[in-house]
C-alpha cells in the first residue's frame, strides 16, 4: 500500500496530464485516479472518480476513447490518441499515450493515459506562423525583385516584383534554372558568382544586364547572399534585384549637364573674341566680292563666306548654351507657330522633293504660354533634320493632339531612320549622325523644351523613318506670363 501511495505521490509531481482508468470489463472503464496537474488544468473533477466515461464526457468523445481503450487491451500494447483536446481553462492537450497495466494474473486491470500540455508550443507555432506570413507579405510587397535558388541553382521562390520586372508568370520560372533571364554571354559569369556565394561570401550591388521575357535588356543591380538552413548550412543563394535603368539615365543626364556647363564656360570666354575678327573677315570678304574679280576668285570668295557663316552659326549656338537667359513668356497659338515655321521651309522642302503635311484635328486654337521664337527654332531644327534625312524625297507629317493638360506635337518623317545603338545618344552635346553636323541642334532643342516645362521623345527605326513627340503644357490661369 505504501508503494502505491509513493507511486501516486510521484505522479502528482509530474507536469504531464495523467489519468488512470480502471478496467471493469472490456468496454466499461471508470475513472480511478487523476494527478494534480490534470485537476489543475481544469478538465477533470474529483467528483468523477468511480464514474464511467460515458457518464462524464460527451457521447462522441466517450465512444472514441472507449474504442481506443478496447484497442489497447486487445493488442496488449501502447495506443496513441492523436487528436488534441481543448481544456476548459484554455490549455491544449496534444496526443495521448494509453498503456495497459497488467496485474499478477496477466489481466489488464488498469489503463494509464498520459498527455502533454501543448498550449505553449502551439502559441509559439502560431506566433512563428504569423511572423513568417508577415515576412512573406513584406518580401512580396518589396519594390525590389527577390529570387531564391537552391543548391542546384533551381528557382524555389520568387516575389511579385521580380515577375513584374521581367514579365514572367510564376509557373514559367519556378523550379527551373534562371537561364531565361540572362543572355548567353552572362551565363558563365553568373555560374561563377553562384559558386563564389556558396562559399559563404556575399556579392553586393553587382551591376549587369538581364533579359526580359520580351527579349529587351534591363539594367539591374544584384546583391547575392548565401541562403542558409536553420542549422547554418548553405542550401542555396538569394538574389536581390533592383532596376537601375532610371538611375543610369539620370547619371547620363548629369553628365550631359556637366558638358553643357563646360560648353557655357567656354562660350562665355571665347565667343566675343571670335566674333570680332569674324565680323572683320566677313566684311572684307564681301568687299572683295563686290570688286571686279575672275570667276575662279569669285568662287573662292563664296566658299570663304560660306565657311565664315558656318563658323558664325557655331558661335551663335555656343552662345545659346552659355548660360540661362531670362525668358519672357507670352500667349501663342501652337497651330500658328507651326504653320509659320512650315512656310519658311516650304521652298527648301520642294527643292528636295519633300512634302510637309499638317494635320490638326482641333479646329479651335490651342493656346500655350511660350517664347514663340525659341519654339520656332526648335521646329525649324526638326524640319531641317527631316529634309536632310530624306535625300531622295519623302513626306513629313505634323500632327497635334491633347493629352490631359498637355498638347503633343508629332513630327513624323519616312526618312532613313536612326540605328538603335545611336538613338540613345541623341541630344548628347557634340554627338551627331550627320557628316557635317556639330551635334548641338537637338541639345539646344531639348534645352528649350525643358525651359518650357515640356518633354521631347524620339522614336526611330532604321529605314522606317523617325518620329519626334514634343509635349508642352496648355495655358492655365496659374501660369505666370
Amino acid at each position: 500500500m505504501q508503494d502505491v501511495q509513493a507511486f501516486i505521490s510521484t505522479l502528482d509531481e509530474c507536469s504531464d496530464f495523467i489519468l488512470i482508468m480502471k478496467v471493469e470489463q472490456v468496454g466499461i472503464y471508470t475513472y480511478y485516479y487523476a494527478n494534480r496537474y490534470a485537476i489543475e488544468m481544469g478538465n477533470f473533477k474529483e467528483s468523477s472518480y468511480g464514474k464511467r466515461i460515458e457518464d462524464v464526457l460527451r457521447p462522441n468523445r466517450a465512444k472514441y476513447l472507449i474504442e481506443k481503450y478496447n484497442e489497447c487491451i486487445s493488442l496488449n500494447k501502447r495506443v496513441v490518441i492523436e487528436n488534441t483536446v481543448h481544456l476548459l481553462n484554455g490549455n491544449i492537450l496534444g496526443e495521448a499515450i494509453v498503456t495497459p497495466v497488467i496485474d499478477q494474473n496477466g489481466e489488464c486491470s488498469h489503463l494509464t493515459v498520459i498527455a502533454k500540455n501543448i498550449l505553449e508550443k502551439r502559441l509559439k507555432e502560431e506566433e512563428l506562423f504569423r511572423a513568417n506570413k508577415l515576412l512573406d507579405s513584406f518580401i512580396d510587397s518589396s519594390a525590389d525583385g527577390i529570387i531564391v535558388l537552391d543548391y542546384n541553382n533551381k528557382v524555389t521562390w520568387v516575389n511579385n516584383a521580380f515577375l513584374e520586372l521581367f514579365g514572367y508568370e510564376k509557373e514559367e520560372i519556378l523550379y527551373l534554372q534562371p537561364t531565361v533571364w540572362q543572355s548567353e554571354r552572362d551565363h558563365k559569369d553568373f555560374l561563377s558568382i553562384l559558386k563564389y556565394v556558396k562559399q559563404g561570401k556575399e556579392l553586393r550591388d553587382y551591376e549587369t544586364k538581364r533579359l526580359r521575357k520580351d527579349g529587351t535588356e534591363l539594367d539591374i543591380s544584384v546583391t547575392y547572399s548565401p541562403y542558409r538552413s536553420s542549422d547554418g548550412k548553405i542550401i542555396g543563394v538569394i538574389c536581390f534585384v533592383r532596376n537601375i535603368s532610371e538611375r543610369l539615365k539620370d547619371n547620363e543626364l548629369i553628365r550631359n549637364l556637366d558638358r553643357l556647363s563646360i560648353i557655357g564656360q567656354l562660350a562665355a570666354g571665347v565667343a566675343h573674341e571670335i566674333r570680332n575678327p569674324l565680323t572683320a573677315l566677313k566684311g572684307f570678304s564681301r568687299l572683295l566680292q563686290s570688286t571686279l574679280m575672275s570667276p575662279d576668285q569669285r568662287r573662292y570668295i563664296n566658299i570663304m563666306l560660306d565657311e565664315l557663316e558656318r563658323i558664325e552659326l557655331i558661335v551663335n549656338e555656343f552662345m545659346t548654351l552659355a548660360k540661362p537667359e531670362a525668358i519672357e513668356f507670352q500667349e501663342a497659338c501652337i497651330q500658328e507657330l507651326i504653320l509659320s515655321t512650315v512656310t519658311v521651309f516650304e521652298t527648301q522642302a520642294h527643292l528636295h522633293n519633300v512634302l510637309i503635311e499638317c494635320s490638326f484635328s482641333q479646329s479651335e486654337p490651342i493656346v500655350i504660354s511660350c517664347q514663340p521664337n525659341q519654339l520656332k527654332q526648335v521646329f525649324m531644327n526638326f524640319l531641317k533634320n527631316a529634309i536632310e534625312a530624306m535625300a531622295s524625297g519623302g513626306k513629313m507629317e505634323i500632327s497635334l493632339k491633347i493629352e490631359g493638360e498637355y498638347v503633343v506635337i508629332s513630327f513624323k518623317d519616312n526618312g532613313i531612320g536612326i540605328p538603335e545603338d545611336r538613338l540613345k545618344h541623341l541630344g548628347t552635346p557634340f554627338y551627331t549622325t550627320k557628316e557635317k553636323g556639330i551635334g548641338l541642334g537637338l541639345t539646344i532643342s531639348n534645352k528649350i523644351i525643358k525651359e518650357h516645362e515640356g518633354e521631347m521623345n524620339i522614336h526611330s527605326k532604321l529605314n522606317h523613318g523617325t518620329t519626334i513627340n514634343v509635349s508642352l503644357p496648355l495655358l492655365t490661369s496659374a501660369r505666370i506670363i
